[in-house]
């Protein structure tokens, strides 16, 4: 007789292999991988999915409401030891599109949000967020071979916050107000951990404590 928690284990292990080795590429096999694994872990929450290979969409439901679940393209360049986060205008283009159709929609990124993306989710209540730390505590969550040492891994090559008492890594912010007027001054970087902003080398500032 076939062991069919072997199998399953076997199936789990390749959907987190699988995504795990594209993590950090843009490319379709990359948004494929990560909706996979996504598909697996909201089964796992309770959710009824609907993942359609042709289309590389994905929808769970829940309660009788039906969310999209969409992937950004964002994440940490691995030769660049860059991660930039994303800002609200993708979130308010795409609550647009799915307000006639579903109830709401969860955006799951491979980076990290900017705080406008996160203040606009939280006021639209529509919009659940989720980064590339919350990934992985899902990931540890549900699966026996993942860690949240997996991602400290994924981002070590991250330049470290120049406060001498953090052990956080720093990632690149744009500051956008309005599309197409990105300056080299509308970019800073700030702290993972303490939430240190700075815009250059010799000028930044503590902004806030995370």
């Amino acid at each position: 007789m076939v062991d069919t928690i072997s199998i399953k284990g076997y199936k789990e292990e390749k959907i987190v292999t699988k995504f795990l080795e594209n993590m950090d590429i843009i490319t379709d096999e990359a948004t494929y991988s990560t909706l996979n694994l996504l598909n697996d872990i909201f089964k796992k929450m309770g959710y009824k999915t609907i993942f359609d290979l042709e289309t590389s969409t994905l929808t769970v439901v829940k309660n009788n409401k039906y969310y999209s679940v969409r992937v950004g393209l964002t994440g940490v360049n691995q030769e660049q030891a860059k991660a930039v986060e994303m800002g609200s205008h993708t979130l308010a283009l795409l609550n647009r599109i799915t307000k006639k159709v579903y109830d709401g929609f969860i955006y799951v990124d491979r980076g990290y949000f900017s705080d406008e993306a996160k203040e606009y989710a939280k006021n639209s209540e529509r919009i659940t967020l989720i980064d590339r730390k919350q990934l992985f505590q899902l990931m540890s969550k549900y699966y026996e071979n993942v860690s949240m040492g997996d991602y400290y891994k994924s981002i070590e090559v991250l330049e470290n916050c120049r406060r001498a008492e953090c052990n956080g890594k720093m990632i690149y912010t744009l500051q956008v107000e309005k599309l197409n007027t990105i300056k080299v001054s509308d970019t800073y970087m700030h702290c993972l951990d303490c939430g240190m902003k700075f815009f250059n080398k010799d000028n930044y500032k503590i902004v806030s404590d995370n």
